[in-house]
């Protein structure tokens, strides 16, 4: 996008600042503090990473797939899966092959891996209608006994203490689909149900943080991966934090998909009950994305542009919040090779090679590396809403921006114009739904 005529270095800072009493002054609401009042950390690989489930891989493809994904300069990935069904199975039989090749394929590619727990076996629960008809399977219902899931995690995180330092308890369990489903919509509202699963999800907690404590006193244990937004127990957290469950996680860690008011709406929604009990934790978001399809979800079909402008957005606003680690979902296709790069549904890599958003992705963890964030896009809005983030390092900064549409999607199209003082000169930037991004010298990417 090209600069108006006319505005050029002659026209100074001051008057600029005099131009915006007469026009929106854009000073967008970031958080460049840490929810426990230190300055967010430099900007860095580990900060980024990537969801893949490679426990849906043979041990021969592994290296691939994350040598492919590596190419996206993450520093972690999300994917040592440790399903129940899997580690012991019959019971008493427990077995490793799996989940070794797993962990040893992220060291070799030098990854920082993210240990997942659960879910469950139908072997280990009375609630599983599966439990007769196949008792070796993945199960979301908690065990009848918690003991036999104390005997699970401490001998996973023993086994590999030191080698992974970081686990994540369960995977939304706020989420009524997920975790302790209902089987019918009567005992979705029912209280006694709703506080059993509950009760249930907060004796596990307390047990796997107890033994992923006692294995490595140094690892970082999630709070489990809340949903917070859509079919879910609305009391959930709200119940566990009155609990002290603010003394058995290192991080609170939140999920949000599609939009920038729903990753805003998460993270604020997490501090905001840590606050109600005194609580400053990280705030990790272990899966954020958008995926390519073709019906609607809240407007118009996600396109391959749409995300790929959709990637920058939502990683400037997720570091402009304070969160301190993100892990897009998702790296590589859930071993579907159907997956194409014009219908690559959330990857951002398929069999085919990167997406439009996989090189967006990249872009922006280079682009934003060393960096801190600096600060919300200070500007002299002329027409439209804009939006925008500054990030630094030492005399190097970055700036982001773009137009955000009145409904608030991010593939709806939209413009606005904005002055702003960059490089020591004036700028005006004509903005769309896809990012503007101008570093110091001047030149646009």
């Amino acid at each position: 996008m090209s600069e108006s005529p006319g505005m050029g270095s002659e026209v100074s800072r001051r008057r600029i600042l005099q131009t915006a009493l007469a026009a929106p002054l854009v000073s967008l609401a970031g958080c460049a503090r840490r929810g426990d009042g230190s300055l967010t950390p430099r900007v860095e690989a580990r900060r980024f990473g990537v969801v893949v489930h490679l426990e849906r891989y043979p041990p021969e493809q592994l290296d691939g797939v994350l040598a492919i994904v590596k190419t996206l300069g993450i520093g972690s990935v999300r994917g040592v899966v440790f399903p129940w069904s899997h580690v012991e199975a019959p019971r008493g039989r427990w077995k490793w092959e799996a989940t070794d090749a797993q962990v040893e394929a992220v060291e070799r590619a030098g990854l920082e891996p993210m240990g997942h727990l659960g879910p469950s076996a139908s072997w280990a629960s009375s609630l599983d209608p599966n439990r007769e008809t196949n008792p070796w399977g993945w199960s979301d219902y908690p065990p009848d006994d918690m003991n036999a899931w104390r005997e699970y995690v401490r001998r996973i995180v023993r086994r590999y203490a030191g080698r992974i330092r970081i686990w994540s308890p369960y995977n939304e369990p706020d989420n009524l689909d997920l975790f302790c489903p209902p089987r019918t919509e009567a005992e979705a509202r029912d209280s006694r149900f709703l506080l059993r699963r509950r009760e249930a999800f907060l004796v596990m907690q307390k047990i796997t943080y107890a033994e992923a404590k006692q294995a490595d006193p140094t690892c970082t244990v999630l709070s489990g991966a809340f949903s917070i937004h859509g079919r879910v127990d609305p009391d959930f957290i709200p119940w566990l934090m009155a609990r002290r469950y603010g003394s058995l996680m290192d991080a609170f860690d939140v999920h949000a998909y599609d939009t920038l008011g729903a990753i805003r709406a998460s993270v604020m929604r997490a501090r905001r009950m840590m606050a109600l009990h005194g609580l400053r934790k990280p705030i990790w978001m272990s899966e954020v994305g958008a995926a390519v399809r073709r019906q609607a979800r809240g407007g118009r079909p996600f396109a391959s542009e749409d995300v790929a402008a959709f990637v920058p957005k939502a990683l400037v606003t997720i570091l402009s919040l304070g969160v301190e680690r993100a892990f897009w979902y998702q790296g590589y296709p859930e071993g579907n090779t159907s997956a194409t790069v014009t219908e690559p549904g959330f990857a951002l890599i398929t069999a085919e090679g990167p997406t439009p958003a996989a090189d967006a992705y990249a872009m922006t963890v280079r682009l934003l590396d060393g960096c801190r964030y600096a600060g919300p896009m200070t500007a002299c809005v002329l027409a439209g809403r804009a939006a925008g983030h500054t990030f630094e390092s030492g005399r190097r900064r970055v700036l982001v921006a773009w137009a955000e549409a009145p409904d608030g999607l991010p593939n709806t199209p939209a413009r606005a114009e904005a002055v702003v003082w960059w490089s020591g000169r004036v700028r005006r930037l004509s903005l769309t739904e896809k990012p503007t991004v101008l570093p110091e010298d001047g030149a646009r990417v």
